[in-house]
C-alpha cells in the first residue's frame, strides 16, 4: 500500500454487538475513526463481515441466522442499515464471502456444513437466495473467501483439518475441486486471500496460536504451505484482513482483544511484525472481536 493510502478497518465484536472502525494508515498504523456501530438487531452477534467490490456495501454475519446489510460513508465510514436487512438464512451465519464482481454472496453457519450462495443488487443491497441447491461439505466449517479471479471459493473446516476448495460456476453454484481437502489446522479460522491472488491466510487461535499462510497457484487452485509457517503470534488470532496492496496482514486477536499488524513478504507470503506500528501491543477495540474488514476511502 503506498505510504499515504488510507483503508478503514472494520471489527466486528460479538459480545457488544457493535462494529468498530479504525483508520489503518499506509506503514500500518492504526487509529480511531469513531464510534463503534449497533447491530439492527439488538440481540445479534457480529461475526463475519465483508464489502462489496465498490466499497458501498458492508455485510454483516449475526447469530441468529440473518445477515445485515449498511450502506457505507466512504468519506467517515459511517453505516447505515439498507431497507429489508436484515436477510435470514437458514442457520447461524457464521462465516461470509463476497465475489469480486459483486454478484454473490456465500454463507456458512456456526458448526454448519452447507455452504448457500445469494445473488446481490449493486443498486440496493438486497440479497436474494440462489435458486440452486446449498452445497454440502460433510465438514463442519469455520471460513470462507474467493479468490481474486472468481474462479475458487475456499473453506476451512473446524473438524478433519481440511482447506476445502471449489469451482465456482457461471450460474454461482459450486463444484468441489480436485485440489480440495489439504491438510490445514485445526479449528483455524476464517481464511483470507489476499487480492494479489498469490497468498491464502488462515488465523489458528486453538492449535498453532498463529498465522498459517499458503501460496496459490491461481490456475490450478493448488496450494502449498509457505516457508515458517504457522507464524506464531501468541495472542488468539482470530480473524485476518489483507491490504488492497498485499502488503500489510491485519488481525484481530481474542486475548486481550486487541487488532495488529504484520509485513507481508512480497515474494514468498511470510509475515514479520512491523516494528513501531501496533503489532507488538495492538490497539484495544471492542468485546471479544471476532471479524477484521479493510475498505478503501476517500
Amino acid at each position: 500500500m503506498p505510504t499515504g493510502a488510507r483503508r478503514l478497518l472494520f471489527v466486528s465484536n460479538t459480545q457488544d454487538n457493535t462494529i468498530s472502525r479504525f483508520l489503518l494508515d499506509g506503514k500500518g498504523g492504526i487509529q480511531s475513526a469513531g464510534a463503534a456501530t449497533h447491530l439492527a438487531n439488538p440481540d445479534a452477534q457480529p461475526c463475519d463481515i465483508e464489502v462489496s467490490p465498490d466499497g458501498r456495501f458492508l455485510f454483516v454475519g449475526t447469530v441468529p441466522n440473518a445477515v445485515e446489510v449498511f450502506s457505507i460513508d466512504k468519506n467517515s465510514g459511517n453505516l447505515q442499515p439498507v431497507q429489508n436487512s436484515p436477510f435470514t438464512v437458514a442457520t447461524k451465519t457464521y462465516a461470509l464471502a463476497v465475489t469480486h464482481s459483486g454478484q454473490n454472496l456465500y454463507a456458512v453457519g456456526d458448526d454448519s456444513d452447507v455452504i448457500y450462495g445469494f445473488t446481490i443488487d449493486g443498486t440496493t443491497g438486497k440479497l436474494t437466495q440462489l435458486t440452486t441447491d446449498p452445497v454440502h461439505t460433510r465438514f463442519a466449517l469455520t471460513g470462507v473467501a474467493i479468490d481474486a479471479s472468481d474462479k475458487f471459493l475456499f473453506a476451512s473446516t473446524a473438524i478433519g483439518e481440511k482447506l476445502l476448495i471449489y469451482n465456482i460456476l457461471p450460474s454461482g453454484a459450486l463444484q468441489e475441486a480436485v485440489s480440495s481437502g489439504l491438510r490445514s489446522g485445526y479449528l483455524t479460522g476464517d481464511p483470507i486471500v489476499a487480492p494479489n491472488g498469490r497468498f491464502v491466510y488462515i488465523s489458528d487461535p486453538f492449535f498453532d496460536n498463529g498465522i498459517l499462510a499458503y501460496t496459490l497457484d491461481a490456475i490450478s487452485g493448488m496450494v502449498a504451505a509457505v516457508p515458517g509457517s504457522p507464524f506464531f503470534d501468541g495472542q488468539a488470532p482470530y480473524s485476518v484482513a489483507v491490504s488492497p496492496h498485499s502488503s500489510v496482514l491485519v488481525v484481530s486477536r481474542g486475548n486481550p482483544g486487541h487488532v495488529a499488524s504484520y509485513r507481508i513478504n512480497p515474494q514468498t507470503g511470510a509475515l514479520s511484525a512491523i516494528s513501531g506500528n501496533l503489532s507488538d501491543s495492538g490497539l484495544a477495540v471492542g468485546k471479544d472481536p471476532n471479524h477484521v474488514l479493510l475498505v478503501p476511502i476517500g
